[in-house]
């Protein structure tokens, strides 16, 4: 895993969602995805759906979060990720 200077610290960021009532697997299942998801998106680029669902509970966007992954344009940037609401998340955490 390559970490540049402006990218958020993985630990800083684990600590965030620690903080949020979550863990990077619950997280992740309670978006609806694969239980590594969230942390596939920790390590490395190319789970946008993950990194999206970190950065929503954390109230920023991914480019905010690793800078450094969207600084060059990509191909896959391009794809059309369904934005999850915080809400929804709030929602799934009172029902479990």
């Amino acid at each position: 895993m390559v970490r540049h200077k402006s990218d958020w610290h993985p630990a800083d960021i684990r600590a965030a969602v620690a903080k949020a009532g979550y863990s990077l697997s619950a997280l992740s299942l309670v978006a609806g995805l694969p239980e590594w998801s969230c942390r596939s998106a920790l390590r490395a680029a190319g789970n946008l759906r993950g990194e999206q669902v970190i950065a929503e509970l954390l109230g920023t966007t991914p480019e905010t979060i690793w800078p450094s992954r969207f600084s060059k344009p990509r191909k896959y940037r391009r794809l059309q990720v369904r934005p999850l609401s915080v809400s929804r998340l709030r929602q799934n955490d009172k029902a479990a």
